[in-house]
């Protein structure tokens, strides 16, 4: 990852707290009640149930939707140029993805699908593992302590 690309990426910098302080989305606590749990640790998903919301407020450049409550949450933003549908994800019919950004970071959406891609070729490579990850949270713009702390738990040195 070049440098140039690391600032671009993280144009959209917000810590964990900033995160928190971003109401859940209508539905959520229906569809995610997991998320509402006292006893969750902050970094884990710290997107989760608040895509829309974060999405408004200018704070998430681009999310990947799967639930149906998300993406019909989304719909009017869709259609009146808020956000844009950059991209669905069929394969998996039981749970099907869409790919969601904000003006002018469609590029975020591409970068993300060449590198889900790449994966089968960097499995079982630690390192690669880790600077795919780190790259992944960057173009998700998931606070960089969260980013961390899944490194530090998913690859102990």
């Amino acid at each position: 990852m070049k440098i140039n690309e690391v600032l671009v990426e993280y144009k959209y910098d917000y810590k964990l707290s900033d995160y928190q302080k971003v109401p859940y989305d209508p539905d959520m606590r229906q569809a995610r009640p997991e998320l509402f749990s006292t006893d969750t640790n902050p970094h884990i998903g710290p997107q989760e149930g608040k895509h829309l919301n974060l999405m408004l407020k200018g704070m998430k450049p681009m999310s990947i939707l799967f639930l149906p409550q998300e993406q019909q949450a989304f719909e009017p933003y869709i259609k009146d140029g808020t956000f844009k549908l950059v991209a669905k994800d069929e394969s998996n019919p039981g749970l099907p993805a869409w790919y969601v950004s904000l003006p002018g970071e469609e590029w975020r959406v591409k970068k993300l699908q060449k590198i889900e891609n790449s994966l089968v070729d960097i499995r079982g490579n630690p390192e690669m593992e880790r600077k795919m990850h780190a790259k992944v949270g960057a173009l998700l713009s998931i606070p960089k302590e969260s980013v961390k702390h899944y490194l530090k738990t998913r690859y102990p040195k």
